[in-house]
């Protein structure tokens, strides 16, 4: 069992550091140093940073964030930049500056850079700006690096040819971008793109992205003005409403958003902040009777389980001798299930889920139990005169016992905690990957899947995570090999093994259930038929039938029968309706063919090549959607299966 001191210890993980990330693209080429239009924009660039910082100041101060965020961990203003010629050093020595005006403040304010490849090939592209050569320009980046809070992150690009060059621009430029909450851009949409991995390309991509833009005019012309959109690139925006919407902009990335409207009445919810009853969360497992469901279920899954083909073995599905001493179902009935330790916050989440999970199913499987004991009862009630009271009182303990589950998990939220868990644990669970190699989920994304299962606050605590943990360090070659064993076999493997087993235990069962009901339907019509012809026998040949003495006790035991076999088949129904044995098949199914497809990706990049790690990335990404397609598809359904009275 988890000891006190490691619940409370773990506890914290699950509160981030209060960051916010700001990032620089631009052009090269500006008005010459000294000049009033150089100066313009040098102002303009203090300005905006030192107003997001003045502005994250007042945010850190309100109740609200001061719950949400950890107060153990110091507060960061992040700001990254490639350091290349013009816009770059512009920003970066104006976050310096910033660094040394604030140093006192209780918002950190750091430089962090990240280069397109090997800093000696980068220093080599250095040059022709404001009036430097290649060494000048070279010195004055490695001073400006060695200024930085942590060594630069170096993307696996090559500077060898023109192309490939170009290439690699565009990655750092959108891994900057990707990496920020605003991307401050030093661009005249009037300018020339400036060929592939220019402003121009980035400033398109972070909007396409869904990330703000504030835009200040390269040419020292225009006021700065904030983009939001695509569209905005074509539309005159007031640039008098651009410093309003840029603190509306912080305040919605570091505030975290209301509780949604909770439902009244006698079965509402007692929570009203599911976000603050996250992070109070004690950390707990199901133990005992609640693992019935999982038991019980998860027995009858492995033991009516189909062969699996060759093409399942190659997807590294491996058969299970399942037992009925390993099962849960032997374990809720003899002793509490040991909680494992927590070690991140998917852990943490995904055991909380696990743990409202055995709850909130075994419920209903005890519900569809007792619909059936409660219908049984009441027909041996009307049908057999002798048995009426222990019938009536059987009856009555279980619809009790049915109003007493319901109210439970209205009132204590355990569905609405599985769901909320759930998601939380899907969300982070690719960023371990995904991480190490400077990228993360599209906030867009992450939003549609929490909005089908409206979990609203489980996105925004998931960009929060992802704000607090700042880019890795040094060559992204040197973890390229490393990190595609790690896709290929911790993440798809593992989750094709899963679905694998899923679809080949769900279709098992689902077949086993129709099997099953259309028994039950069969015996049924079997017991009217013989009720009917005994019935009619006794009426027409009553006195030649040696047994027609017996005859009412027989038809009342076939009355009795086809009025059971009803009631157990409408609890198999629901069970299978509430498991969606065959809808998972499917899934499992869809997901097992796109994961594959993934993998074969995966396996034919070479760790060696330019910008491996980037086509990398983009695979691990896709297989995090595939996942995160099952995510919004299972979030959707089990919002619409709340355990209700009905």
């Amino acid at each position: 069992m988890i000891e006190q001191a490691d619940r409370d210890a773990l506890k914290d993980t699950r509160r981030p550091a209060f960051a916010f990330r700001v990032a620089i693209s631009g052009a090269r080429k500006l008005p010459p140093g000294g000049t009033p239009e150089r100066s313009r924009i040098e102002a303009q660039v203090r300005a905006v940073l030192a107003q997001i910082h003045a502005r994250l100041l007042i945010a850190r101060k309100a109740p609200d964030v001061r719950h949400c965020y950890d107060a153990t961990q110091s507060s960061r203003m992040t700001c990254y930049s490639p350091l290349a010629d013009g816009a770059d050093r512009v920003f970066a020595r104006a976050v310096l500056e910033l660094a040394d005006n604030t140093v006192d403040s209780d918002l950190a304010v750091e430089l962090r850079v990240v280069i397109p490849f090997d800093q000696g090939s980068y220093e080599a592209t250095f040059g022709g700006v404001d009036g430097l050569d290649q060494a000048q320009s070279a010195a004055e980046f490695a001073a400006l690096l060695k200024q930085a809070a942590t060594p630069p992150l170096v993307i696996d690009g090559d500077a060898a040819e023109a192309n490939c060059r170009h290439e690699s621009y565009e990655a750092v430029g959108r891994m900057v971008a990707r990496n920020c909450d605003v991307l401050m851009v030093i661009w005249a949409r009037e300018a020339q793109s400036g060929g592939r991995g220019g402003a121009s390309d980035i400033v398109r991509f972070a909007l396409h992205a869904g990330i703000p833009v504030w835009c200040i005019d390269s040419l020292g012309m225009r006021e700065p003005v904030l983009w939001t959109s695509a569209r905005a690139l074509h539309e005159d925006t007031a640039p008098e409403h651009a410093h309003a919407a840029l603190n509306r902009l912080v305040d919605d990335t570091v505030i975290p958003p209301p509780p949604a409207a909770m439902e009244k009445g006698y079965l509402a919810e007692k929570v009203s902040d599911p976000m603050g009853a996250f992070f109070d969360e004690k950390m707990h497992g199901a133990s005992n009777i609640w693992l019935f469901h999982s038991g019980a279920i998860g027995l009858l899954r492995r033991v009516w389980a189909k062969h699996p083909t060759a093409k399942d073995l190659d997807h590294g599905y491996t058969r299970r001798r399942q037992t009925w001493g390993d099962s849960h179902l032997v374990k809720c009935l003899s002793k509490p299930w040991n909680s494992s330790r927590f070690v991140n916050t998917r852990s943490l989440s995904s055991q909380l889920s696990e743990s409202y999970q055995y709850r909130y199913r075994t419920s209903y499987l005890f519900i569809s139990i007792f619909g059936a004991i409660a219908l049984i009862s009441a027909v041996i009630d009307v049908g057999y005169n002798p048995a009426e009271r222990i019938a009536s009182v059987i009856e009555c303990v279980a619809l009790f016992g049915i109003a007493v589950l319901v109210l439970l998990n209205g009132r204590l939220g355990w569905h609405r905690r599985y769901v909320d868990y759930r998601l939380l644990s899907e969300l982070v669970r690719p960023l371990s990957f995904l991480a190490p190699l400077g990228w993360s989920l599209p906030f867009n994304r992450m939003r549609k899947v929490a909005v089908a299962g409206k979990g609203g606050w489980v996105p925004w605590l998931v960009a929060a995570y992802v704000r607090a943990a700042p880019l890795p360090c040094g060559a992204l070659a040197d973890t390229v090999a490393g990190q595609k064993e790690r896709l290929i076999n911790a993440m798809i493997g593992s989750q094709l093994e899963f679905h694998v087993r899923r679809k080949l235990e769900c279709s098992g069962a689902n077949a086993w259930f129709d099997r099953g009901g259309s028994a039950l339907f069969g015996l049924t019509m079997l017991c009217v038929f013989a009720k009917i012809a005994l019935l009619y026998g006794e009426s027409q040949f009553g006195e030649k039938l040696a047994v027609s003495a017996d005859v009412p006790a027989i038809v009342q035991f076939l009355g009795w029968v086809s009025a059971v076999a009803p009631a157990l088949s409408a609890a198999a129904f629901g069970m299978k309706a509430y498991e969606e044995f065959e809808s998972l098949a499917e899934s499992s199914e869809k997901i097992i063919e796109d994961l594959a497809a993934v993998r074969e990706q995966a396996r034919r990049i070479k760790p060696d090549d330019p910008l491996a790690s980037q086509l990398l990335a983009e695979t691990c990404l896709d297989a995090s959607l595939v996942m995160l397609s099952e995510a919004s598809g299972w979030a959707q359904m089990l919002r619409a299966k709340a355990i209700e009275a009905a």
